[in-house]
């Protein structure tokens, strides 16, 4: 179908521009060829009935040539319908619609339909005229007659191509209520499911949409725009999204944009652990696509797999190596993940020698805050520091920036007392900005000030009421010290709804549950933050509730594994203190 190109050429003449129609013409020395071309045999064989057929359609395009329109249409029209010429119909209306005469070129189409009314593309044109016009039950009827005339096989496909069509009907609802009118004979087939769900989503109603999506998908798994609509909608039921999504790249493997499209959205909803998953799936199925590397590297290296990491990390250098048109940006995001890798590793002459690999220049303060690091890991805290007060402060949002890597410095060290000493000695310049007073919250709780934290959250909620990080935070305070647990349910509800998906605010509702005594809720809701993100502190939390849901090897094994990971974290060494495990315990995750 030819949908934008009459489309845009409507609605340029309805805005009343003269020329809207040029990109529809029929060349004008080509034009009385094609018309007499599409005449009835018998009749081109006539010659004065060519020669009259001729003259029309010449006379007609000069007139459009010399600035009336008005009789270019009427000779035109004439000769369309003396010619049952497609060509000359869709001529006849082109030069309306130039005209600024809407009106008029659908007269022409309607024409053009009552002459051939089996032409699809007739049906086309008209559909996309009455759409602009605001005529929609008429073009209803239009796409529907397209539809019927469209042959079985290729029905889907004409489906799917009506969706911008109806994407400018209005209000959306009525473009939702148009199309299952004129899908209705086709209800049950992918396609209409993905038309109906890209309007709902137009319409706002997201959910609706992820519906039909995740139905078109289970009707035909290979359709990319089911799959497409799906990602779109990710976050209204991620953890579903995961499990269709497979289904999708089963049918289709070799879609790479779609894997990727995937690990998108998942590292957009902080599910570090799927994105990981695809990644590493896309690096044994597509190992020359070099981004999946690096997305495994950083990955990797966020799950404390520092070898892991460099081993992806040169795959990916490999990679840049072969491409000429590879950037001193794209080197430097990798000479970064290998410095970190190395330091991690406590090869910290390597780590320096990556970072001596960037350009000058490039990622500047990135470069600046990896040697501060390494500094700070080697205990030498004041040079690490120093480094950092070398970071850009011309403006707030700098000096912010420069308080939050000094402190997590500190942290870093394990010393946490300093960072908020740090950070809170800045809330007086930056106590609006709801970043900054979150991280200071965190640090007043990793110091031991409960309290401070506590009043900084509900300062927080109270000036960012959609802030769904200090939702959560202050929640889960609330759930863990076992008060106020329906006003923690409302504050961890609504920042699952501000950041759906986010599988840290599910770990918290599902220690809601837990503190509430919903054991197998609590599970259930814990299995899917650790599936989506397999975040040290989540494992501390599921492995605490699979012990006293009685699974005490699964639990043993996975509070282990989390330990190994972060040994010094006080939360997992006060759940292995409390649950009786030691943790010098041989037993392997």
């Amino acid at each position: 179908m030819r949908l934008a190109v009459l489309v845009a050429a409507s609605a340029l003449a309805l805005a009343g521009v003269a020329d809207a129609a040029a990109q529809t013409q029929v060349p004008p020395s080509s034009a009385p060829q094609a018309a007499a071309a599409s005449a009835p045999q018998a009749q081109r064989d006539d010659p004065d009935e060519l020669a009259r057929w001729f003259y029309a359609v010449l006379s007609g395009e000069m007139a459009a040539r010399t600035g009336d329109p008005g009789m270019a249409y009427v000779q035109l029209l004439q000769a369309a319908r003396d010619m049952d010429s497609a060509e000359l119909y869709q001529r006849a209306a082109a030069i309306a619609l130039g005209a600024g005469a809407p009106q008029k070129a659908l007269d022409a189409i309607n024409a053009w339909r009552a002459a051939q009314p089996d032409s699809v593309q007739a049906q086309d044109w008209a559909a996309q005229l009455l759409v602009a016009l605001g005529h929609n039950a008429d073009a209803g009827s239009a796409m529907a007659r397209l539809l019927a005339l469209t042959p079985a096989p290729l029905r889907g496909d004409a489906i799917l191509e009506l969706t911008p069509l109806l994407g400018r009907v209005s209000p959306p609802k009525a473009a939702v209520d148009l199309a299952r009118h004129v899908l209705q004979p086709y209800a049950e087939l992918a396609p209409t499911r993905v038309v109906v769900g890209a309007l709902q989503d137009r319409a706002g109603d997201r959910a609706a949409a992820f519906a039909e999506a995740a139905q078109a998908l289970r009707i035909d798994p290979g359709l990319p725009a089911a799959a497409l609509l799906l990602l779109r909608n990710y976050t209204v039921d991620a953890a579903q999204a995961d499990i269709l999504l497979p289904l999708y790249l089963t049918a289709r493997p070799d879609d790479v944009e779609m894997r990727l499209g995937w690990i998108q959205v998942a590292l957009d909803a902080s599910r570090t652990g799927v994105a990981l998953r695809q990644a590493q799936a896309l690096n044994a199925a597509h190992p020359d696509v070099a981004d999946a590397w690096l997305i495994s590297g950083s990955l990797l290296l966020d799950n404390d797999d520092a070898k892991g990491a460099q081993d992806a990390l040169r795959r990916y250098l490999t990679l840049l190596q072969r491409d000429p048109s590879t950037t001193a940006q794209q080197y430097a995001r990798a000479y970064l993940v290998l410095a970190s890798a190395a330091s991690r590793l406590g090869d910290y002459d390597t780590a320096r020698a990556w970072l001596q690999q960037i350009a000058p220049g490039v990622d500047a303060d990135a470069v600046r805050e990896a040697r501060a690091g390494i500094e700070a890991r080697q205990g030498r805290m004041g040079e690490a520091q120093q480094l950092l007060r070398g970071l850009p402060g011309a403006d707030a949002a700098q000096q912010r920036a420069r308080l939050l890597a000094r402190a997590a410095l500190y942290e870093q060290a394990s010393r946490s007392r300093d960072a908020w000493k740090l950070l809170r000695a800045g809330l007086k310049a930056h106590g609006g900005n709801a970043v900054y007073v979150y991280q200071t919250a965190m640090a007043a709780e990793r110091s031991g000030d409960a309290a401070a934290m506590e009043r900084l959250l509900r300062g927080l909620v109270k000036s960012h009421p959609d802030d769904a990080q200090g939702l959560n935070a202050l929640g889960y305070t609330l759930a863990d010290s076992g008060r106020d647990l329906p006003e923690a349910r409302a504050m961890i509800e609504h920042a699952l709804q501000l950041d759906p998906g986010n599988p840290f605010i599910i770990d918290s509702l599902g220690w809601l549950e837990f503190r509430s005594g919903n054991l197998a809720h609590a599970q259930h809701l814990l299995e899917q933050a650790w599936e989506a993100r397999p975040d040290p502190e989540i494992g501390a939390h599921l492995g605490e509730v699979l012990w006293h849901a009685g699974q005490h090897e699964r639990a043993r094994a996975l509070l282990l594994q989390v330990h190994r990971r972060a040994a010094h974290d006080a939360m997992i060494d006060a759940t292995l203190k409390r649950l009786g495990i030691a943790a010098g315990s041989d037993a392997q995750p």
